[in-house]
């Protein structure tokens, strides 16, 4: 794409109008590209955080969805920080949808929780996988404002304890992996990830982020 047309010998500055066009005709075609590159028509985004996420988030949930519909996804999920209230309101809605039109929608319900360990903090994120897993991930939430001290806070024994029909991932740079690789070490980090995939099995996923953060590369490198 040039920044300026050639007019005979001579270039000219492109108009507003020009511009517009020709950068929307280069984004079209990087979509296109990209969905048939990556399948991006079997991509959901599972990983949202909504208004319920107070202070991190000003997405609300019926524009979170309707964006699912315009992307055509067939499914999308919330995980908000320590708290599930977005939940009836996410699922309502949901289902109303797929009571008027076509395509249908799959909710996909999680809580990105706060986990404690040696007066560390991490971030975990966990979904549920059916009405059981819903259950245990309630109540793991609802321990959190049981012991609340300024945010929602639980322990291992309590992941041990609810983590049936739980699916947990990686998570971002807060998280336990993550935060290890970058400030104790791959060893270290080893040990920690042999612990969740022990405890959740085939139910634990890597997640990989890469929004051009170079802890992020770092971190990526590991998996």
């Amino acid at each position: 794409m040039y920044i300026a047309m050639k007019i005979g010998k001579k270039f000219k500055w492109p108009t507003v109008t020009e511009l517009y066009k020709s950068l929307a005709t280069f984004f079209e075609l990087l979509r296109i590209i990209s969905l048939n590159t990556y399948n991006i028509e079997y991509y959901s985004h599972i990983h949202n955080h909504t208004s319920f996420s107070i202070l991190s988030s000003t997405i609300d949930i019926n524009s979170l969805i309707q964006k699912t519909i315009e992307y055509d996804m067939d499914a999308v999920g919330i995980t908000d920080y320590g708290n599930m209230m977005g939940v009836f309101n996410f699922i309502n809605r949901i289902k109303n949808i797929n009571e008027s039109i076509k395509k249908k929608i799959k909710p996909i319900i999680g809580c990105e929780l706060y986990i404690e360990k040696t007066d560390q903090i991490y971030n975990q994120v966990f979904f549920a996988k059916n009405k059981n897993g819903y259950d245990n991930l309630s109540k793991l939430c609802s321990h959190g404002f049981i012991y609340y001290s300024g945010i929602p806070i639980i322990g291992k024994k309590l992941v041990k304890k609810y983590k049936a029909n739980l699916i947990a991932v990686s998570g971002d740079l807060n998280s336990e992996i993550p935060f290890t690789i970058l400030n104790k070490g791959e060893n270290e980090a080893e040990k920690v990830f042999k612990w969740w995939h022990n405890l959740f099995g085939d139910d634990f996923y890597i997640e990989i982020l890469r929004h051009g953060l170079k802890e992020e590369d770092h971190v990526n490198q590991f998996f």
